[in-house]
């Protein structure tokens, strides 16, 4: 499978059940009194975590691709300086800058991952993997 096309999928499965979650919080009174209100928020809860879990996939993906992508420009530049030595070409400031680029996403996407695994846990909202208190 390709990796854009996963993402893709992940993200149309994450915005629409953070969406639904996000009204279950701010809304319980758009469901009927019998489901409960602490039934509403678990829900919301479930539904969060599950989103989270297909925003984590998004993530993985993204470092995979960003780390196959410096690879590639590795590969690029070692072609570049057999080509024009050690002149510095346009070329080879484009892909130092591509190369920074790439990974600079990784890390971004690296440090996604810390608070998306903890909010992907089923009981993220009672027994976070990461406190958001400072003692």
């Amino acid at each position: 499978l390709n990796g854009k096309l996963i993402m893709s999928w992940s993200m149309v499965l994450y915005h629409p059940l953070e969406h639904l979650a996000y009204i279950r919080w701010t809304s319980p009174d758009l469901y009927p009194p019998s489901s409960g209100a602490s039934t509403t928020i678990k829900n919301a809860n479930r539904l969060s975590a599950l989103s989270c879990r297909f925003w984590f996939a998004y993530i993985i993906i993204d470092i995979v691709q960003a780390i196959y992508r410096i690879e590639q420009i590795k590969r690029q530049k070692k072609k570049e300086l057999v080509l024009c030595g050690d002149e510095e070409s346009d070329d080879l400031v484009q892909l130092d800058r591509s190369m920074v680029d790439e990974r600079l996403r990784g890390l971004r996407s690296l440090l996604f991952t810390f608070p998306c695994y903890s909010w992907s846990l089923s009981d993220w909202d009672t027994n976070p993997w990461l406190s958001e208190t400072y003692e």
